[in-house]
């Protein structure tokens, strides 16, 4: 009898164990997501800052990429627990301050995008973009637990708009050089 238990107990210990590591290793590669994007986000930026046009095409489909994977491998994570998800808060802030300079240089940016008549191009690429990166934010706030969805669909919000704001003033109207 005693075996038997101290069978039972070594099973709950590794079974609490390893529901521990799933949730780790799924915190692990949403944090490591975020990472991921903001680096493509910066690399976006820097070439728009130097007026590298080709540079930016090129890094801004790699961007659109890595939200789309991110989307995937979200989509394959459990749920988080409420402490993790708590833990994304800093990492999604940094982002945001990326997201805001990422912005910042795309308004900056517009008159010489349309003299070189691409807002075509521009418009193709921040609605690929735009779609991409929503899809990634509501993946990941389906992992975000019920209790602190509220906070975390705040602060996604916050990046949504400057994407969103982006995507309008590069509209039809605004800008102008196809």
């Amino acid at each position: 009898m005693k075996f038997s238990v101290q069978v039972l107990l070594a099973v709950l210990a590794t079974t609490v164990s390893a529901r521990s590591l799933i949730f780790q290793r799924d915190f692990n590669s949403i944090n490591k997501i975020i990472s991921d994007v903001q680096g493509k986000i910066d690399v976006v930026d820097g070439a728009i800052s130097k007026d590298d046009t080709e540079g930016t095409i090129s890094a801004g489909k790699a961007l659109i990429s890595a939200c789309q994977a991110g989307t995937s491998e979200v989509k394959k994570s459990q749920e988080l627990p409420l402490s993790d998800a708590v833990k994304l808060l800093g990492p999604v802030g940094t982002l945001k301050e990326h997201g805001q300079k990422l912005h910042d240089s795309f308004i900056t940016k517009r008159g010489k995008i349309e003299q070189r008549k691409l807002c075509g191009k521009a418009r193709e690429m921040l609605g690929q973009f735009s779609s991409a990166a929503h899809e990634l934010i509501e993946a990941m706030l389906s992992k975000v637990p019920q209790a602190s969805r509220g906070i975390a669909s705040g602060k996604a919000k916050e990046i949504t708009d400057l994407i969103d704001d982006i995507k309008a003033n590069y509209g039809q109207g605004k800008c102008k050089g196809a």
